[in-house]
């Protein structure tokens, strides 16, 4: 009985012509040609519902990062322009350590490993439960933003 050998260089080859195919032909021909008027249509619609509504519907879609996004620099200027700090807490530094980790909690939302989690691995798990610490802080100390 014979065996068909497959010739595996040749098979990863035509895969490689057909992916630069569709990375640098079809690709930019199918957003430009083809979906960009549909584009266009979404970003006109977008427009108007901020200008009505103050929000469109991408940043509901998204509000964990829009929401991020917008109190970050605000978060980040508290910390550092700091006057006073909540009356629970004993000390400042301690309020300006709890700042730091909802800032660096903000910042992992706004990053795209905030956005698309890979498989869990022990830092990985680490870097998630400081970040979830300091979305708890951001939520605990929400009233108390202010300087």
């Amino acid at each position: 009985m014979k065996y068909k050998v497959f010739d595996i260089q040749q098979d990863d080859q035509s895969s490689l012509i057909v992916d630069w195919w569709n990375e640098h032909i079809w690709y930019p021909i199918y957003r430009i040609v083809i979906m960009k008027p549909y584009d266009f249509m979404y970003q006109i619609k977008w427009m108007f519902q901020h200008i009505f509504r103050g929000y469109s519907d991408p940043s509901v879609w998204d509000a964990d990062y829009h929401i991020a996004k917008y109190a970050l620099p605000r978060i980040r200027k508290l910390k550092t322009y700091q006057h006073g700090f909540p009356p629970r807490l004993a000390t400042r530094k301690e309020w300006k350590n709890i700042l730091g980790e909802i800032v660096y909690a903000l910042q992992y939302v706004c990053s795209d490993d905030g956005i698309c989690p890979r498989r869990p691995t022990k830092s990985r798990i680490a870097i998630e439960k400081r970040v979830q610490n300091g979305l708890e802080l951001f939520g605990k100390y929400f009233r108390n933003l202010w300087d």
